[in-house]
């Protein structure tokens, strides 16, 4: 069942994409990235590694909570292999592997799943925030919605509902662990207890550090401005003429798209969005293109590359679950 989801997830990005290629000039886009300014270029590497920096600063001040041993080698070591990983595979995913390192540094795998749940809910929040502005937005200026209001408001709650659950202890011990217990083997049961167990010590000594937390959320908010620089100087570096408060508006807009499980990388979802969104402004179909797989090779190819590289220096074993040890 696993496979065919993720089968059809490729499928649905590969068939958008093929309809969009039929129906652009290819050799267009060969003469755009012929004529790219290497210099403007440049500069878009150095900004985008300043938002990964960031991204990677956010995620050792809460790994360090966990565990205090935790290296910054280490940290951006797990963060780039977990980059990497994102790229195979749909909604992010791959950010699961630095539980794996995490762990490897005694930590229990509750704690570390903890550590990185906290991560991602800063990243989900400030993105909600950016994104739902920047649809309100587009909404306003262009007299057109893509997202009805309704769903903008549904993908708000279900936000929070879903922040609020991963922290209710009352509902994973009266809800999710009754259900579990009653469709589980009791081994399988036991060893999930005790990553349920470590999992809210985890989130517990999260909480009690709000200093780091709110050192984290700021570079959280860095690592969230610094797309709309980037963004723009490779647009530029393509030769297309966008104003700058228009891609802070779209950048939100094609990150929650790249988050649907509808993808992998991306691939058709976030090229149909950016040429329908690049259109607005008069921006040709092979020119929104152009932007996109230069955003792909820069922002997922290059940056998975780099974290292959660091998965070959500081390579970690990924196991299956085992059983928790008894405190």
């Amino acid at each position: 069942m696993k496979n065919k989801i993720k089968y059809l997830t490729i499928a649905v990005g590969l068939v958008l994409f093929a309809y969009i290629i039929s129906n652009v000039n290819l050799d267009e886009i060969l003469n755009i990235f012929s004529n790219i300014d290497l210099v403007i270029l440049s500069i878009t590497l150095i900004i985008y590694f300043f938002g990964i920096l960031f991204k990677v600063l956010k995620w050792r001040y809460i790994a360090k909570i966990i565990s205090p041993e935790f290296s910054n080698t280490e940290a951006l070591a797990s963060y780039l292999v977990s980059l990497s990983f994102s790229v195979i595979m749909p909604a992010k995913m791959g950010d699961l592997v630095r539980i794996f390192y995490l762990k490897n540094k005694n930590s229990e795998y509750g704690m570390a799943l903890s550590a990185v749940v906290m991560d991602r809910i800063i990243d989900i929040v400030m993105l909600v925030i950016m994104g739902t502005i920047s649809l309100i937005v587009f909404s306003y200026f262009f007299n057109t919605s893509i997202i009805p209001n309704e769903l903008i408001f549904f993908i708000i709650l279900f936000m929070l509902v879903t922040i609020f659950l991963l922290f209710s202890r009352n509902f994973g011990d009266n809800i999710v662990m009754p259900v579990l217990k009653r469709i589980l083997p009791e081994k399988l049961f036991r060893i999930l207890w005790g990553y349920f167990e470590s999992y809210y010590s985890g989130l517990k000594i999260l909480i009690a550090n709000p200093v780091k937390l709110l050192i984290a959320s700021v570079f959280g908010i860095l690592s969230w401005i610094i797309p709309f620089f980037y963004s723009y100087t490779m647009a530029l570096s393509l030769g297309i003429d966008i104003p700058f408060l228009y891609m802070v508006v779209v950048i939100p807009i094609i990150c929650i798209i790249e988050l649907l499980p509808i993808s992998v990388s991306g691939i058709g979802t976030r090229d149909f969005a950016l040429v329908y969104l690049f259109g607005l402004q008069g921006i040709s179909a092979e020119s929104a293109l152009a932007f996109s797989f230069l955003y792909l090779f820069i922002c997922y190819y290059l940056i998975a590359l780099i974290g292959v590289l660091f998965w070959l220096k500081y390579p970690i074993k990924i196991t299956k679950f085992e059983k928790v040890k008894d405190r």
